[in-house]
């Protein structure tokens, strides 16, 4: 990087997709039934923790073997390959039974207080 251009181009795109963390979490926790919720988040972070101490040591070695163009082609086909799993065996459940109360039913019992 060589302008503040660049470094403004390249903070809004870790802000735009930067999100994946969180996104996880949601998923894990919307799926995995309330008693193994915590176990769900533990994994996913330890995924994540996981990641960030082996990616770049594989990146490095991968990008000694095989370039550093190979290496970005190969995490692209990677993270192609992540999104077609996501999308064949992620299954968004509906919403539970009774669903979130509204506006009006969450603060009706406050409002019927005599006056």
């Amino acid at each position: 990087m060589t302008r503040v251009e660049q470094l403004l181009a390249l903070r809004i795109g870790i802000g735009l997709f930067g999100g994946i963390g969180p996104l996880g979490l949601a998923m894990a926790t919307a799926q995995a039934p309330r008693e193994e919720t915590g176990r769900a988040v533990g994994l996913i972070q330890a995924a994540q923790i996981l990641s960030a101490a082996i990616g770049p040591l594989a990146g490095g070695l991968l990008a000694d073997a095989i370039g550093i163009r190979g290496a970005f082609l190969v995490t692209a086909a990677l993270c192609a390959l992540a999104l077609v799993l996501v999308l064949a065996f992620y299954e968004e459940r509906g919403r539970r039974r009774g669903g979130r109360p509204g506006r009006a039913r969450a603060f009706g019992p406050s409002s019927s207080f005599p006056a």
